[in-house]
C-alpha cells in the first residue's frame, strides 16, 4: 500500500513526512480516480480540498473507506479568505469552510479553535508545520551592522487582493520608508514579494538574498505583514512586529503590532531594543499558533499512521476526534519560571515548594511574635513613651 499526496508542485510541504510513515509516500499530479486507486492508497493527503474536483475525489475515497487528510500550509488570514475575489468574496468556494476531508492537520491551538468553531468539530488535529522543523537547528546571532541595528521589512506573499488592500499596503511601506530616512542609526532591508516594490511611489531595492533564511540572518528584528514569514522570523528568535493598516480581523498575534503611521517610531525602537518580557510574550504567541516546533514532521507522520490503523480496524466508523492527544506526552513544557521574568523581585524567586513552605513557616512565627508583643503594649506603655519623648 502507499500514502498518496495529491499536489501539483508543493512537494516540500509534504516531503518531511516521508521518513516516519508506515507506507511509501507517492506524489500524484492528477485528480483522476483511476490513477489514484491504481496506486493502492492507504490514505490520501491533500493541500487543498475546496475545489469541485477535490470534493468528488474525496467522496469516492470515503466510499472505499480510504481516509483523507488535508494539510494546512499557511495561516488563517481574513483578507485572503473573506475579502479575496478568488474565494468567498468573489462567490467561490472558501478554503476550510467546511473541510471536506476526514481530518485537517492545523499548525496550532489557535487555528484548531477557529476551525472547530466554524463547523469542523472533530476534524482538526494539531501537528504544526513540518516544513518549519529545520528552523530548530538554526542559531540566530545579532547583526548590528557597522554599529547599526538592521530591521527586515517584509510583505506577505501577496500584499493585497483588492484595490483597497493594495492601497493600504502601499501606504504602509511608504510610511516605513520615510521613517527609515529620518533614522540613520537603523538600517532597513527590504523583501517585498511579487514585484510589489514596483508600484510604490518611492524607489527601493529588495535585498538580494536567495531565500528567506538567508534574508533573516542579516537582520536584528523584523516587520512583516500577517504571513507565515513572520512565524519563521519568530522561530529564529527575532523580535517581530506585525504591520497591517487594514481593519480586517487578524488571527495572527505578535508582541509588537503596527496599525498606523504614528506607531511606527515607538515599535521600531522597541524591537531593536526589546524588553525580555516582550520576547517571552512573543514566544507564548508562537507556541499558541505553532505546535511541535522541531518535531512536527514526526508527529504528523505518527498521526497519519494512527489514522490508517484506525480506519483498517473499523472501516465504517468515523475517525475519533483529537487523535493528536495521544502524542502530547512528548511535549515539553516551555513555561518560564517567574524568577526568570522578574529577577528584581525577591518574592518571585521561590519556585521551590519546599523552600516556600519553610519561608512561610518562618514568617508565620515572626508574625505571631510581633502580634504578642503588640498586645503587651497597653495604653500606659504608649503614654510613657510620649512623656519620655516630650521631656527628653
Amino acid at each position: 500500500m502507499n500514502i498518496i499526496a495529491i499536489t501539483p508542485d508543493r512537494d516540500q510541504y509534504i516531503l518531511p513526512l516521508s521518513n516516519h510513515l508506515m507506507h511509501p509516500l507517492v506524489f500524484l499530479r492528477s485528480l483522476e480516480w483511476e490513477e489514484l486507486i491504481n496506486l493502492n492508497p492507504a490514505a490520501v493527503l491533500f493541500l487543498g480540498d475546496w475545489l469541485f474536483e477535490h470534493e468528488q475525489l474525496i467522496i469516492k475515497c470515503k466510499e472505499q473507506n480510504i481516509p483523507t487528510i488535508l494539510l494546512m500550509d499557511g495561516i488563517i488570514e481574513w483578507k485572503h479568505f473573506f475579502e479575496n475575489p478568488k474565494w468567498s468574496f468573489g462567490g467561490h468556494e472558501a478554503p476550510y469552510f467546511p473541510v471536506q476531508c476526514d481530518k485537517i492537520f492545523v499548525p496550532g491551538a489557535s487555528t484548531y479553535r477557529f476551525l472547530e468553531f466554524f463547523g469542523n468539530q472533530g476534524k482538526c488535529e494539531i501537528t504544526g508545520f513540518p516544513r518549519f522543523d529545520h528552523y530548530k537547528a538554526i542559531e540566530n546571532t545579532s547583526v548590528n551592522k557597522n554599529g547599526k541595528k538592521v530591521i527586515g521589512i517584509m510583505s506577505g506573499n501577496t500584499a493585497g487582493y483588492t484595490p483597497e488592500q493594495i492601497k493600504q499596503s502601499k501606504i504602509l511601506f511608504e510610511d516605513i520608508f520615510y521613517w527609515a530616512q529620518g533614522n540613520s542609526e537603523i538600517e532597513v532591508l527590504w523583501r517585498l514579494r511579487k514585484g510589489f516594490e514596483k508600484i510604490l511611489d518611492i524607489e527601493i531595492t529588495n535585498e538580494p538574498s536567495k531565500d528567506l533564511i538567508d534574508f533573516l540572518s542579516k537582520t536584528d528584528a523584523v516587520v512583516c505583514q500577517p504571513s507565515t514569514a513572520a512565524y519563521e522570523a519568530m522561530l529564529l528568535g527575532l523580535p517581530t512586529a506585525l504591520a497591517d493598516y487594514s481593519i480586517a480581523p487578524n488571527y495572527m498575534h505578535a508582541a509588537w503590532e503596527i496599525h498606523s503611521k504614528e506607531q511606527i517610531d515607538v515599535v521600531m525602537k522597541s524591537i531593536t531594543n526589546p524588553h525580555p518580557l516582550k520576547i517571552s510574550l512573543q514566544q507564548h504567541f508562537l507556541d499558541e499558533t505553532l505546535a511541535w516546533q522541531g518535531k512536527s514532521a514526526e508527529t504528523a507522520s505518527k498521526l497519519i499512521n494512527a489514522i490508517i490503523e484506525a480506519k483498517q480496524q473499523a472501516p465504517k466508523q468515523e475517525l475519533p476526534a483529537n487523535m493528536f492527544m495521544a502524542f502530547t506526552h512528548d511535549i515539553k513544557e516551555n513555561n518560564q519560571l517567574t524568577n526568570a521574568l522578574f529577577t528584581h523581585q525577591m518574592a518571585y524567586r521561590f519556585n521551590d515548594i519546599n523552600r516556600l513552605r519553610e519561608s512561610y513557616t518562618k514568617l508565620e512565627q515572626q508574625l505571631n511574635r510581633l502580634t504578642k508583643a503588640l498586645r503587651r503594649r497597653t495604653p500606659g506603655f504608649w503614654m510613657e513613651r510620649l512623656i519620655n519623648k516630650v521631656f527628653k
